[in-house]
Order: C-alpha cells, then structure tokens, then sequence
C-alpha cells in the first residue's frame, strides 16, 4: 500500500497568509546590500583623500605666509645687497677707488672745475663737469688722460670747441 502524503491546504484569502519574498525581490535585496558593500569601503578613501586635502591646503597656506615673509624680508634687504655688491666690484677694481677720486678731485680743484656728484657703477665712473670755459675742460679732460690711472676717459660725442660741460666717463685700470 501506498500512503498518500497528509493534504495541506490553506483556506485563508490571500491577504492574510504569511509573507514569502519573491525570488526578484531576493535579487534586488542581495544586490543593493552588495553595492552598500561596495561603497563603504569607496566612502572611506574619499574621506581618507578629503582629509589629506584639507591638511595640504592649511600646509600650502602656512608655507605661502612664511613665503611672504620672507619675500619681504629679502625685499628689506636689497639696498644692503647693492651697496655689498658696489663694495665688491670696488674691491675687484684692486683698492684703487680712493686714490681715483683723489686724482678726479685733485684735477677738478685745480682748475676750478664743478662735480655736484660723482657716480659708480662698479665698472666704471660717471661724472657731471661743469667748466668755466671749454680750454679749462678741455685741460680738466687731458690730465685725467694724462694721469695713467684710468683705463679710458670719455666724454659723449659733442662738437669740441663748445664744451663747456658733460658727463665724463671714466673706467678705471684692473689691478690684480
């Protein structure tokens, strides 16, 4: 004999029996616990790189200020890197400066001859002259020739006879 399984049946509407997920819904759930897996691990280095951003961008604010800084203090400093330089290049011309501005001054007081200033410019010197008349210039420009100790004396390109007053240049002898 055979024995027959017992009979199941539910009688209820379908509105009371128990809840049973569909295999779709099964899909739908394991794939979105997936993707939440998936982007848990994505949330972390986007934060990790967020957090390492925000730390260079207050590094790179710190250095730029410390930058300023010391643009401005190098800023403050540059006439004292002139003048050093200008006292390098007298240096370099072999500690003959003084004893050139003794021989300029010498020759411009002995023939009355006026220098509001006297520039250097490393290689050479520059001088605005004023004479009474252009034979006294002219003699003024002739022993600063004459006087050995400069390399060249000259004075801008000007009709001769007239001058009276230029802008002399001199560069001085290398001694070293």
């Amino acid at each position: 004999m055979r024995k027959h399984l017992p009979l199941t049946m539910n009688l209820l509407p379908q509105i009371y029996r128990p809840w049973r997920p569909s295999a779709r819904q099964i899909y739908i759930f394991l794939a979105v616990i997936a993707i939440i897996a998936l982007l848990f691990p994505t949330y972390n280095l986007i934060s990790n790189v967020m957090t390492k951003t925000s730390s260079l961008k207050n590094e790179s604010a710190v250095l730029n200020s410390g930058m300023v800084r010391r643009q401005a203090e190098l800023a403050r400093r540059q006439p004292l890197q002139n003048f050093l330089v200008a006292y390098q290049s007298i240096n370099d011309m072999g500690g003959g400066f003084i004893e050139d501005m003794k021989v300029i001054t010498d020759n411009a007081e002995e023939f009355g001859i006026e220098m509001p200033t006297i520039t250097h410019s490393g290689e050479s010197i520059v001088i605005p002259v004023k004479a009474d008349n252009s034979i006294v210039f002219r003699d003024y420009l002739a022993a600063l020739q004459k006087s050995e100790r400069f390399a060249s004396v000259t004075i801008p390109d000007k009709p001769f006879p007239d001058i009276t007053g230029s802008t002399i240049t001199i560069i001085p002898k290398q001694t070293k």
